[in-house]
């Protein structure tokens, strides 16, 4: 079946049906429905890849998970569903605790905290040398 995930990764991270870049591929995940969902569907996919192309490996999932401070036990909660990923499947899990430090900046909370996120994101992307 052709879905939109399989053509995007199609077009974008392979090459004659091979990984163009097999250094681990970061997924930033909010723990939200809609991040579970992307995410097991890719992890669905990777499987389904190598069942396929067993002499090929696809890259290691990494997840980044940011916990923005703004909510109570925001981290517990959002976990869960990436937790159950992480049991059944072979991903590694990164948690990122921002510091928005909101009452010293002058931007909306929207505009520092999607700055700090994409600073987290990168950050683990240069340290364990994924692609994102």
């Amino acid at each position: 079946m052709d879905t939109v995930l399989s053509h995007f990764i199609n077009s974008h991270l392979l090459e004659n049906g091979e990984f163009k870049d097999n250094r681990g591929l970061l997924i930033a995940c909010s723990g939200g429905m809609d991040s579970i969902v992307l995410l097991d569907l890719l992890i669905s996919y990777f499987e389904k890849y190598q069942i396929k192309n067993p002499k090929l490996t696809p890259p290691q999932l990494w997840v980044v998970y940011c916990d923005h401070g703004l909510r109570k036990n925001a981290q517990s909660k959002d976990l869960q569903g990436i937790l159950s990923l992480k049991k059944r499947y072979s991903i590694e899990l990164v948690c990122e605790v921002l510091d928005l430090n909101i009452k010293e900046n002058k931007s909306s909370l929207e505009m520092v905290a999607r700055k700090k996120r994409y600073e987290a994101i990168e950050k683990v992307v240069k340290q364990n040398n994924l692609q994102a």
